[in-house]
């Protein structure tokens, strides 16, 4: 049976240096107060909300405030990829050619606690393909809404998180493998039963990549 690579965005596709948390954070205080215009007493009541509920995650935040609000999600999310600054995300030609090397020995599935359109501006930076292009390539893209049960999301850093997406991928624990930046995001991984790996600048998705190519023999080797 093949193998299900669990890959990260932030911080694991491409050096978290390059687009810092920080950015995006900054990005989701400047459209609640400026577009959506919440007052610094609301934010602080809906911020109240979602912990005493265990809302984890900044996208149930940002959905709380749109519920408050009636504002539009979908609006948020494109307004916040609008926002935000993808262009010192570099171009890896290398990653690419990886990914290709080991999708006819392996699910390769990116699952992000972001947004569709935050993956999307990242593949174009990366790839120079929209997100819709890199699915038709193989590699199956599945944002924060692929999480939602009961009107909140799940983000992986919630106890439940994995087992519910693996039984929406329809895989098994045993076959998977995740590639995480967030140490609590591997932990919860490992309570479901899933392979975890610490992506860092020392331990690079690109070199694990590569590992794993030169385990599975049948790959015929080609130059970067």
């Amino acid at each position: 049976m093949k193998k299900t690579l669990i890959i990260d965005c932030d911080g694991v596709l491409y050096p978290v240096a390059d687009l810092p948390t920080q950015n995006i954070i900054d990005a989701v205080k400047d459209i609640y107060r400026n577009e959506v215009k919440i007052s610094g007493e609301e934010q602080a009541k809906i911020s109240a909300k979602t912990i005493k509920e265990n809302h984890l995650g900044i996208f149930n935040y940002i959905r709380e405030i749109c519920n408050y609000s009636n504002y539009d999600f979908g609006k948020f999310c494109r307004q916040l990829a609008e926002k935000i600054d993808y262009s010192n995300i570099k171009e890896d030609k290398k990653l690419w050619n990886k990914f290709q090397q080991v999708l006819p020995y392996a699910e390769i599935v990116i699952f992000t606690n972001n947004s569709r359109e935050h993956v999307d501006m990242v593949t174009r930076q990366l790839f120079h393909k929209s997100s819709e292009e890199t699915e038709k390539s193989g590699v199956r893209i599945y944002d924060i809404t692929a999480t939602q049960v009961g009107g909140y999301f799940y983000p992986k850093q919630a106890p439940q998180a994995f087992s519910m997406f693996l039984a929406k991928i329809g895989a098994n624990a045993e076959n998977c493998i995740l590639y995480d930046d967030a140490p609590r995001n591997l932990a919860m991984a490992r309570q479901a039963g899933i392979k975890g790996v610490l992506i860092n600048q020392d331990n690079t998705l690109l070199q694990n990549l590569q590992v794993l190519i030169s385990s599975l023999p049948k790959i015929q080797h080609t130059r970067d």
